[in-house]
């Protein structure tokens, strides 16, 4: 009984390296490009926010500019958005002729 559960062990390994093999297989031929962002050449979507400085004044996408420009919407709570928002305040310092919308 006990070298009958030995097989099995040493056969485990070969299962996963034959499922991963036949997982490659079955991807060989699909498209490999990966898409980062699906929302360019979108338009933004219709919303209505109120400001954080002053809740009684509202923000709509009519009043966004024309120009390209880049919101970034982020929670204190997120360690990733922390991280970035030192960039984007650099970003904006670097920006020619102050013509960046951040």
């Amino acid at each position: 009984m006990e070298s009958k559960q030995l097989k099995l062990w040493f056969l485990i390994p070969l299962i996963v390296f034959i499922g991963f093999i036949i997982m490659l297989f079955f991807r060989l031929g699909k498209p490999t490009e990966i898409v980062t962002n699906t929302a360019l050449e979108r338009p933004v979507p219709t919303f209505e926010l109120p400001l954080l400085s002053d809740t009684s004044l509202m923000v709509t996408d009519s009043q966004m500019p024309t120009s390209p420009y880049l919101i970034n919407i982020w929670g204190s709570w997120c360690p990733t958005c922390v991280y970035e928002h030192p960039f984007f305040l650099e970003l904006k310092a670097w920006c020619p002729y102050g013509r960046c919308e951040l």
